[in-house]
Order: structure tokens, then C-alpha cells, then sequence
């Protein structure tokens, strides 16, 4: 329920250069507080929903930590590495880390000399790694006739589902696949792009309400990094069924957090965790209105989202894939299952059994050493042939083919 600290009535926390951020608690994600954390300064909490906060000089909320998986880094214990798109990057105290008695730290937790850079980082990692980078094309498939169900709420007797229907409508001016989502006989419609920009365009609803975004609003562009952050804002014209035609305006910001393994009904999929946060405001029948929606996706490559979450002001949902017949390459086999999701492989030949296929596996023998410096791609005990008459180095006695025994 509380994903990262809990503070109850009868306890102090202090605070200084530290992280609190992307845990995936449902409530109250990072922390939950009874007694306000009291912030020494430089402190980066991401998702601050529940988390309450003294904050001073340095502190960042709602920050964007683009951290690596728990790792062997070097040092007594593993650590999470910074990527070089942290919002956490030489943010810490201009006048050196400090300990809890004020004194300047000036290593990290792993023995290495900080800071690295202009500051310190904040956390217990200086210093970063590159970002991962991805193609969203690759994330959002949208045939028609694809289709998902998805487990709602955790509870496998209620059963949701996705279909991108047949045909494209215009929306905005830009040609788009409609994706219909039936949650429980609640019918909603997303109008969604596939292109270079990744974009929910309009979404309409069984009651015959409607929203246009204009510009659309963006989650991703092509390329994308881990850590990366899109803001757009315009405007919207929402249709509400019985009432009228109202123009109000809009602000998003989308974040792609991490990598993560996740596992679902369906399987163990490796995701990027996508945050989408949009809040329409504006008047209606001359009352003041404001709604606060935060999508997060973990979106799996040729299969799309896997996991998603949905917070509208009190609302809250979440749904996992427990089956799908999305065929990507066109293979006859599901992308959920497919050990080459991406290239057309019906035979699904995976020599090495590591669940990548051999035309999608870079090292099919999995020797360490590439498929292409590999004069044995297929034999684990074999990589170099000098001499090149077709025996491997290793049981070749005589390696240069000189007559002299190596």
C-alpha cells in the first residue's frame, strides 16, 4: 500500500540527498506520511501523491529519477545506476554530500570519489550510465482485428478487453485506428496514431461524451530514451451528451520511467514504464472544472501494454494481459509467445534455448561471442579457425596448418 516509506504519528524523519522514488505501490506510490518528512535539503521524491514534505533548498518533487535496474556496479553491494538523463544528476548540495552529523561525503556507496560532476548526485550512486534508447513504433501495434484481455483489477472473474477496429477515421486531420476498450459494458474509444510521435489524439465514451486534443497530446517521439519527458498543452473540445459543445484547455506531461521486468497473467514480459499525466480545465455551464488523469503503461515490444493504470481524480483501475492474438510479423505466431516477435519465423528455431531466436539472437550459441566474429555460430566450445580448415582452434592440433603441432 505504501510503496517506499511510511511515516506514523510518532515519527521524525530527516532528510537530506536522498531518493524516494519509482516504487510501484497502487496508494500512495513513494511514501505516505503522518507526520510531514522534514526535508535538510536535495532530496528527489518522485510520484509525491500522499507524501507530505517540509522542503527547502535543492529538494525536487514529482522528480524524474531514470534509474538502472539493482546491479552489480562495482563496490560491497549493488547499487542502482544513474541514467545520463536524471533529474537527479550533480543536484545535490553545490558544497558536498553530507552525513547525517553535516560532514561532507566524498565517496558513494560503492567507493567511488564524488562528485563527479559540477555537484554531487543525489542518492548513493555518482555518476551515470546512457540512457537505453527504443522505438516506439515498435510499441503500439494497431491492426485491425488485434485484440487483448486483460485481468481487471487483479480479479480473474472480471475480464476486460481491446480491439482496434477496422478502418481509420480522421481525426484532427491526421488518419488514425480506433481502439475500443469494453471495461465491464463500459464502452471507451481511444483514436490512436502509430506513427513517429506516439500519440492519443481523442477519446469517446458509451454516454456519447467526447474529447479532441488539439494539438494531440504526445507520449513518445522516435527516437525515444529512458528518462526522457514530453510536455504539451492546448486545447480541447469536449462533446457532453445532453448538455453541449465546451472548449477547455489541456496540459500533459509524459515520462518514460524505467525498464522493468513485469509479470502478468499472460507471462514475464521486459516493459518501459510509460507515465502519462493530463489535466483539462476550463469551464462548463459556468462552473469551474478540473480533471486530474494519470495513465501509466508498461509496454512490451510487438505487443504493446501489458499493464496499465488509470487514476481520474478518485478512480482508480489497473489491468494485466492474460491473453492476445497480435501477430506482429505476421508468422502465425503471437507475440506474446514468439521467441522472434519482430522477423517472420515459423519454425521458431532457437538453438541455444535462451527464448531469442536464432534470427533475431546476435550470439546463438550464446559463447560470448557474436554470431559475426563466430567462425562456429552453433558450437558453444568453437569461435576461431585460423587456419580455416574447418576445425576449430580448440580441437585443431595444429592451428596455423603449418605441419608443426601447435
Amino acid at each position: 500500500f505504501y510503496g517506499g516509506l511510511y511515516s506514523d504519528i510518532h515519527s521524525s524523519t530527516t532528510m537530506r540527498n536522498t531518493i524516494i522514488a519509482d516504487n510501484d505501490a497502487p496508494n500512495s506510490p513513494n511514501c505516505y506520511t503522518l507526520t510531514a518528512i522534514n526535508s535538510a535539503g536535495y532530496n528527489l521524491i518522485g510520484d509525491p501523491a500522499d507524501c507530505s514534505i517540509v522542503t527547502t533548498t535543492g529538494d525536487i518533487l514529482d522528480g524524474n529519477v531514470a534509474i538502472d535496474t539493482l546491479a552489480d556496479n562495482g563496490g560491497p553491494t549493488r547499487t542502482q545506476a544513474l541514467y545520463d538523463t536524471s533529474e537527479a544528476i550533480d543536484a545535490g548540495d553545490p558544497g558536498g554530500c553530507r552525513d547525517e552529523n553535516y560532514a561532507i561525503i566524498t565517496i558513494d556507496q560503492r567507493g567511488v570519489t564524488r562528485p563527479q560532476g559540477t555537484s554531487c548526485d543525489i542518492g548513493a550512486y555518482e555518476g551515470s550510465i546512457p540512457a537505453p534508447v527504443f522505438d516506439p513504433l515498435n510499441f503500439l501495434p494497431l491492426e485491425s482485428g488485434n485484440q487483448w484481455t486483460y485481468q481487471f483489477n487483479g480479479s480473474s472473474g472480471l475480464i476486460t478487453t481491446a480491439e482496434v477496429l477496422g478502418g481509420t477515421v480522421l481525426v484532427n486531420g491526421t488518419a488514425t485506428k480506433v481502439m475500443e476498450f469494453d471495461e465491464l459494458g463500459f464502452i471507451a474509444r481511444n483514436y490512436l496514431t502509430n506513427d513517429s510521435n506516439g500519440v492519443r489524439l481523442h477519446r469517446s465514451y458509451d454516454d456519447g461524451d467526447t474529447m479532441t486534443f488539439s494539438p494531440p497530446i504526445t507520449i513518445t517521439t522516435s527516437p525515444s530514451t529512458i528518462g526522457g519527458v514530453f510536455e504539451g498543452s492546448g486545447s480541447v473540445t469536449a462533446e457532453l451528451a445532453g448538455i453541449g459543445t465546451f472548449p477547455l484547455d489541456y496540459a500533459s506531461t509524459s515520462r518514460i520511467l524505467r525498464l522493468q521486468s513485469v509479470t502478468v497473467p499472460a507471462g514475464t514480459y521486459a516493459t518501459v514504464k510509460v507515465e502519462l499525466v493530463t489535466i483539462i480545465s476550463g469551464t462548463i455551464l459556468g462552473q469551474p472544472v478540473e480533471q486530474i488523469e494519470t495513465d501509466t503503461y508498461w509496454l512490451t515490444e510487438f505487443l504493446g501494454a501489458v499493464k496499465s493504470e488509470v487514476e481520474v481524480d478518485t478512480y482508480w483501475s489497473l489491468s494485466e494481459l492474460v491473453s492476445t492474438n497480435v501477430d506482429w510479423d505476421g508468422d502465425g505466431v503471437t507475440s506474446d509467445i514468439d521467441v522472434c516477435p519482430g522477423i517472420p519465423n515459423p519454425g521458431q528455431l532457437d538453438f541455444d534455448e535462451d527464448g531469442i531466436g536464432d534470427l533475431c539472437d546476435d550470439d546463438d550459441d550464446n559463447d560470448g561471442v557474436a554470431d559475426v566474429d563466430d567462425a562456429f555460430p552453433f558450437d558453444p566450445d568453437e569461435w576461431l579457425d585460423t587456419d580455416g580448415d574447418g576445425i576449430g582452434n580448440n580441437a585443431d592440433p595444429d592451428d596455423d596448418g603449418d605441419g608443426v603441432p601447435t
